[in-house]
């Protein structure tokens, strides 16, 4: 296990268990959102990759 997975997990836990903490709260909120806006732009140019590889595709009889 890395450095960082370790730090994210330790971030993940101490927002779950002190909810009262509102500062806690926001950080986790924080990395919540960072890597939603990771996995989306990773995920929309993965996609939009996907569909140019089929941009000159045609089927086989029209070859």
């Amino acid at each position: 296990m890395q450095w960082r997975d370790r730090f994210w997990g330790r971030v993940k836990l101490k927002t779950f268990y002190w909810k009262p903490n509102r500062t806690w709260r926001l950080i986790g909120a924080a990395v919540l959102i960072v890597a939603a806006l990771i996995w989306a732009l990773a995920s929309y140019l993965a996609y939009w990759n996907h569909l140019d590889s089929f941009q000159k595709w045609v089927p086989a009889p029209m070859r």
